[in-house]
């Protein structure tokens, strides 16, 4: 985490110390665009962001405001849905566990970005950008049981919100601070219109993007407080095969809760410049 406040602060500085250049008759302005294409996720539920069966549509309005050639602060407000499932897993211990999810992801965020080799030896038409800034998060796992989604979080399927020996406490919250880290290429495509292969790859500070984190409940706690049959109880403990473990034995690991999940957004963003004027104007 530590890393990423250093690279932030890295791309902040750039955005502030920029050099501008007279010859250069450097010009601010305003951008706006929409991106299509796809998100991902890496967690408990996926070994990899490439695999393409969790791969799923997303979107996102962008909005950049351009101090120079060099440097921008774009906003964006991005959907898409991120899902996993163990039958999927090329592990047979995580087939096993035989749990899925997907949920829906909104996030706004706020970046910093970077573009390079904008000087006057290279191509001004096509430049690569780098970027690495926070975002918010909202997000809601649900698991599909008898082909219904049933939202995750108010069950507890960790023994949130119960009392007993190894209980985790109370149940997590739906949003979450994350910080993407972004890079692309951009092109420009006219006077004024700029199409881009755009990644963002953001490291968020949760553990429940999944509904996965730490370790199998005590069944006799869910039980008695939800009773046989529930929803509770079933979809805590979904294993094929039962295994015999104590509730917090490395056995009993549901979860892998060294790691925070990340989710990915991928896609071509299409965008237009709308204002233009000089740097000294203000």
């Amino acid at each position: 985490m530590k890393n990423i406040f250093q690279i932030i602060a890295v791309l902040g500085v750039l955005l502030v110390c920029k050099n501008v250049s007279a010859q250069w008759n450097e010009r601010n302005y305003w951008e706006f665009g929409l991106m299509l294409g796809g998100s991902s996720y890496h967690g408990e539920l996926t070994e990899r962001l490439n695999n393409t069966e969790d791969w799923n549509a997303a979107s996102s309005f962008i909005m950049k405001y351009h101090f120079d050639r060099t440097s921008s602060l774009r906003f964006a407000i991005s959907a898409g849905t991120i899902s996993g499932n163990d039958l999927n897993s090329i592990y047979a211990w995580r087939r096993n566990r035989n749990l899925n999810f997907r949920s829906r992801i909104l996030d706004v965020s706020f970046v910093p970005e970077i573009h390079l080799f904008t000087g006057p030896a290279f191509n001004r038409g096509i430049h690569p950008y780098v970027s690495a800034g926070f975002a918010f998060a909202y997000f809601n796992p649900k698991a599909n049981l008898n082909n219904e989604w049933i939202d995750l979080q108010p069950l507890g399927t960790e023994g949130q919100g119960l009392i007993y020996n190894g209980a985790p406490g109370d149940k997590y919250s739906l949003t979450t601070l994350a910080f993407p880290l972004g890079l692309g290429i951009e092109a420009h495509v006219g006077n004024s219109w700029f199409l881009s292969v755009d990644v963002r790859y953001n490291v968020t500070l949760t553990d429940y993007l999944d509904d996965v984190s730490t370790y199998y409940p005590s069944q006799s706690a869910m039980l008695a407080a939800y009773g046989v049959g529930s929803n509770n109880v079933v979809l805590s403990d979904r294993r094929l095969v039962p295994e015999n473990s104590t509730t917090g034995s490395l056995d009993d690991l549901r979860g892998d809760p060294q790691n925070k999940d990340r989710y990915l957004f991928f896609g071509i963003v299409l965008s237009k410049k709308m204002i233009s004027m000089p740097c000294n104007a203000f």
